[in-house]
């Protein structure tokens, strides 16, 4: 930076300069004091100082010394001026922000960056909060009424219900009825559980409710102490009761304490209940909001599966969140976990079919199994402490584009992301070093996949049929990839592998027919098989490293035309290259399998390796037009078993006649098993 401030003082001097000096000189002399004298330009060359956002610079010119005249030539001939070799400064290129709207309450802020090198300017807008929009119509609670505003909630002008009388009178403000009250109260010890004896209660639980109003009211208290719990299964499966208040000293409702109340439209939380029990509120299909209080701090399993819910606000109380909560709320549309929360069970939001927008931003490590499966997700914001993905996380959405994954994520497990049917880019973070099994399987119009970089395993059919998928990038640490990993990627042009893959698995990229090239590393052990059958490599190179080939590992591959094989062959397949129609030259120097090159016509040499111990019986079938084989090594035997069992042994008289030796090969000894002397 000093040296471009330095420049640009410069270039502020020179222009001055030329500006003050304009009349001294012309051409080879210049008008001075009146007078006229020869003058002869010298030349200080200005070198190019590059102009940023906020910083202009300039060409690179000469100036005289004498006369400040600028030229933009070393020899003085082509003199310019100020404006032709400044440069303004550029301005700053944003990028298209981020924006978190304004609420009720909170301004909305858009934050953009300047996406020029070595630019770190950001700008951010503010606009202004929304402020409540009350109503003025009442809205009724269990004990109050209150003007609620439409986006947010908020209460004002709350009072309690003014009744005339005690039994079923309607509240002379807004005309609510009053609630029941007829229950069955058990006596809780200080322990929690049933006491003993009268003397021991300290206080009581509601464990049934005997009457047939629509509204019930739980007391406060019975015979002058607190009601602090709601029992298991008390209102379970009453369809009447559409409300229910719950006061401020219960502090837990038990397991299917509302279970299947299919007409419960409003429960009023008044601030005291801490835990929410196992389907406490599972298949209350009517009930469309609760609003906790900043004292709950856990919600246990299934305890709003197959609600009616359409939003819900968790308080900064709650730690822990049980398996499928919110399982099967088809009328959910935007959930906010908050970082609170330590605990996330699996399943939370599975089969939420009008779930759009999350905020996940509980501290957690694991992204559970089945999260958000089947839910239409436009937009999701994930914790950074996440460095798991489950099994079927966000298994059949509707995401169109994965740039959501956090830094520090490091696996993504098997059907993570499966069936995805518009789902087109996934960004992999740097920190992901496992692609489980059908992790992007069946994402049918997948096109790329970029990012990664340290990914070691790709399992089986991670990214099978994603017909559309023309690159991935990220894979130069492969280690593993698994079989049917890119099964059926039709239009996957290259795969960047580096020196670590060990492991190409059965169907890998079985019918990627636009996969030119590969490569096939240092470390590669072996290549199960079909693994490139009906691709469309152009040559295969194998070193000494592979041990293994599977049958039909490189069949049907219509533009192979060279292959090359290390020493190190154990255990070969038959019919590995079968029917590859342009192959026209092999190159072993291991084991060559049973109808190895079976249907290749367009073969013609062969080189056989001194480190070739074996050639299968019609390796060489069909291949019409084998011209040339070299052998490195003389001394052979050639085995043929008869239909009888009997096995006929012949020597084959191999030379330095390559056509001779194709005949014995493809005519002459065809059925026969060569084996060395």
């Amino acid at each position: 930076m000093r040296k471009k401030f330095v420049k640009s003082v410069l270039i502020v001097a020179c222009v001055s300069g030329f500006a003050l000096g304009l009349a001294s000189c012309g051409g080879k002399g210049g008008e001075q004091g009146g007078g006229t004298e020869e003058h002869t330009h010298v030349l200080t060359l200005v070198e190019e100082c590059a102009a940023d956002c906020l910083t202009g610079g300039n060409k690179e010119y000469y100036v005289c010394g004498g006369c400040d005249k600028i030229f933009s030539d070393a020899a003085g001939t082509n003199e310019t001026n100020s404006e032709s070799v400044l440069l303004q400064p550029l301005g700053h290129e944003w990028d298209d922000g981020t924006t978190v709207p304004a609420d009720c309450t909170h301004e909305g802020i858009t934050t953009r960056r300047c996406k020029r090198a070595g630019c770190t300017v950001t700008d951010v807008q503010n606009t202004d909060a929304l402020g409540h929009d009350v109503g003025k119509e009442w809205t009724q609670a269990v004990n109050t009424h209150y003007h609620a505003c439409s986006r947010c909630g908020y209460r004002e002008d709350e009072a309690d219900h003014v009744y005339t009388d005690s039994d079923d009178s309607v509240c002379g403000v807004c005309g609510n009825i009053a609630y029941d009250t007829a229950f069955t109260f058990i006596g809780l010890g200080s322990n929690g559980n049933a006491a003993v004896s009268e003397a021991d209660i300290v206080s009581y639980a509601v464990s049934a409710y005997s009457g047939s109003r629509l509204r019930v009211m739980i007391p406060l208290t019975y015979r002058e102490k607190p009601i602090t719990r709601i029992d298991s299964e008390t209102f379970s499966g009453n369809t009447r009761i559409l409300a229910v208040s719950i006061p401020r000293t219960v502090t837990a409702i038990e397991e299917e304490a509302f279970f299947k109340c299919t007409s419960l439209i409003d429960v009023e939380l008044q601030g005291g209940v801490t835990e929410v029990g196992y389907k406490a509120f599972y298949g209350c299909t009517s009930l469309r909001n609760i609003q906790f209080s900043g004292k709950i701090s856990k919600l246990g399993s299934y305890s709003f599966q197959q609600s009616g819910l359409r939003s819900v606000h968790f308080p900064e109380s709650l730690t822990e969140i049980g398996n499928n909560v919110f399982a099967e709320c088809e009328n959910l549309t935007e959930i906010t976990i908050p970082a609170t929360v330590t605990k996330a069970g699996d399943t939370l939001f599975t089969h939420c079919t009008s779930l759009e927008n999350v905020n996940f931003l509980a501290q957690v490590e694991v992204l559970g199994n089945q999260m958000f499966y089947r839910c239409p997700l436009k937009s999701v914001k994930l914790s950074s402490t996440i460095k798991i993905i489950e099994p079927m996380c966000f298994g059949y959405t509707t995401l169109e584009k994965v740039d959501f994954l956090p830094e520090n994520l490091q696996k993504i497990d098997a059907r993570a992301f499966t069936g995805c049917s518009k789902l087109r880019q996934v960004k992999i973070p740097s920190a992901v070093t496992f692609i489980g099994v059908q992790a992007f399987g069946n994402c049918a119009v997948l096109e790329s996949v970029t990012g990664g970089g340290n990914i070691r395993t790709i399992e089986g059919t991670a990214f099978r049929d994603c017909r559309e998928l023309t690159k991935i990038e990220g894979t130069r640490n492969i280690e593993t990839i698994g079989q049917q990993a890119f099964c059926n990627c039709l239009k996957l042009t290259s795969f960047e592998s580096g020196d670590k893959l060990t492991t190409i698995g059965e169907k890998a990229f079985y019918f990627c027919s636009q996969l030119t090239s590969f490569n096939f590393g240092s470390k590669l052990n072996s290549v199960e098989k079909n693994a490139f059958q009906c691709a469309a490599l152009d040559s295969v190179r194998l070193g000494s490293s592979v041990t293994t080939l599977g049958e039909y590992a490189f069949a049907n591959n219509p533009s192979l035309k060279t292959v090359e094989i290390g020493s190190g062959l154990q255990t070969v397949g038959n019919f590995v290259f079968y029917a590859c129609s342009a192959l026209t030259d092999v190159s072993c120097d291991s084991v060559i399998g049973t109808g190895m090159f079976w249907g290749d016509t367009a073969l013609k040499n062969v080189q056989v390796g001194v480190g070739v111990a074996s050639i299968g019986s019609r390796a060489f079938n069909g291949c019409t037009g084998l011209e040339s084989v070299a052998f490195e090594y003389s001394g052979w035997k050639a085995e043929k078993t008869e239909e009888d069992g009997t096995v006929q042994t012949v020597s084959p008289s191999v030379s330095a006649d390559g056509a001779a030796n194709a005949v014995l090969l493809k005519e002459t000894y065809l059925e026969h098993v060569w084996t060395k002397l």
